[in-house]
């Protein structure tokens, strides 16, 4: 049963059909998506178990992420996540900010950023580590 029907879960003959026309006609395909409002990276496999294109989720900047439905601390969050989601590579479900993305022929680097405070003017930005993609792998190095 599918976790949230308005997600990629949701449309399982969709998804396939998506995936397949990557595979034929776009051999370094990177989705970006934002609707949950939380940070995530995925390798992204057919039904067959090839990858065939890496997804990332940006966090909002001001909206409430997975807090405000699954109030669990983000140590305990990640790692209910991660256990069930085999295709994940990152998740971080609390924090406000963006990704940056870096594309060149050779790669795709995402980096996350995150303020320390939407309550107030002055804010400091920390950065993860950039989570990489290489041509031609289809996956998060």
């Amino acid at each position: 049963m599918p976790l949230n029907l308005d997600a990629w879960d949701g449309y399982p003959a969709d998804r396939e059909r998506v995936l397949d026309l990557f595979r034929q006609h776009a051999n370094n395909a990177v989705v970006l998506a934002g609707d949950t409002h939380s940070s995530w990276a995925f390798d992204l496999h057919d039904d067959e178990g090839d990858a065939i294109a890496v997804e990332f989720g940006t966090p909002s900047v001001s909206s409430p992420g997975f807090e405000t439905f699954l109030p669990l601390p983000e140590r305990e969050l990640v790692a209910a996540f991660m256990r069930n989601s085999p295709e994940m590579r990152y998740m971080r479900g609390l924090g406000r900010g963006w990704i940056e993305l870096d594309i060149t022929r050779e790669q795709v680097a995402a980096q996350f950023l995150y303020v320390s405070t939407v309550m107030e003017q002055e804010y400091q930005v920390g950065e993860t580590q950039p989570l990489i993609s290489r041509a031609g792998e289809h996956v998060i190095a």
